[in-house]
């Protein structure tokens, strides 16, 4: 299977874990070792987790900023680990390059930037990511899982997070909801 990485995966109708279902995920890696990824349509307050947002604010001190950021949840694996998805207008020595366009950077140097006003220019801030270990991700292709489509800036950064899964339908030009059976690469 080709490298998925600065690629976005979209879970299958079948696929009913509630931690993927409806699931719009930026791969950041994809390797010999495995893959890791952001799901980038699920802010935690829309999971009805407002205190931990509010907590996750409080111990990073983003909530000085305004507007205060959304916090997402990234996936189930890491849950105390938190991960800024950025483009590449702001590096840090720990900011790894994912494209010529994004980065990722997991370390208090770019909370601290941020909150002065010197970070990225735009950013998502996500606790926790999504794993599958050496082989498992191209099982999961296999059982029909996933649609992979190429990324968009814009989708990941500006587009409200209630229109990123509509907005997907539209551009395979399909109803998603309707599919069943083996999924693949859009």
């Amino acid at each position: 299977m080709k490298n998925l990485s600065n690629n976005f995966l979209i879970s299958m109708p079948h696929v009913n874990d509630p931690v993927f279902k409806k699931s719009l995920i930026y791969i950041c890696n994809h390797d010999k070792d495995g893959a890791m990824g952001l799901i980038i349509n699920k802010p935690i307050s829309s999971l009805k987790l407002n205190q931990e947002v509010d907590s996750i604010l409080k111990e990073t001190n983003l909530f000085k900023i305004q507007p205060t950021p959304d916090v997402y949840f990234g996936g189930p694996v890491d849950l105390n680990m938190g991960i800024i998805l950025h483009p590449l207008d702001y590096i840090t020595k720990k900011t790894i390059k994912i494209s010529n366009q994004l980065g990722v950077t997991s370390d208090s140097k770019i909370i601290n930037d941020i909150i002065k006003g010197n970070g990225p220019s735009v950013f998502r801030f996500s606790i926790g990511y999504a794993g599958w270990s050496n082989g498992q991700l191209e099982e999961e292709f296999s059982n029909g899982d996933w649609l992979m489509l190429p990324s968009k800036l814009d989708v990941i950064f500006t587009m409200p997070d209630e229109q990123k899964w509509e907005y997907i339908n539209n551009k395979l030009g399909i109803d998603i909801s309707t599919i069943s059976g083996s999924g693949g690469f859009a």
